[in-house]
């Protein structure tokens, strides 16, 4: 059984002396500071961000970043089709 979140699949921590790092697997984001709170939640921020544009997708599985790209487009194109959003 896999126990991990999906930020601990997607990230890696470093911590030397007082100064701990929280990096993204994929290159994309990184934090340092002291460790605490603050530091978690801003990591959490860029994660949430980058995975729900499917940044992720190769190692949590989904939709990925094209695959959201396309689907927001037609979604784009049904509304703009459809007679009940057009005043």
């Amino acid at each position: 059984m896999d126990n991990m979140s999906d930020m601990e699949k997607c990230t890696t921590y470093r911590r030397e002396d007082e100064t701990c790092t929280i990096s993204c697997n994929l290159g994309l984001w990184a934090v340092s500071g002291k460790f605490g709170l603050a530091l978690i939640n801003e990591a959490t921020h860029y994660f949430e961000q980058y995975k729900s544009d499917g940044e992720y997708s190769e190692i949590l599985g989904g939709k990925n970043v094209l695959e959201k790209l396309k689907e927001s487009q037609t979604q784009e194109h049904v509304i703009r089709k459809n007679p009940a959003f057009n005043d």
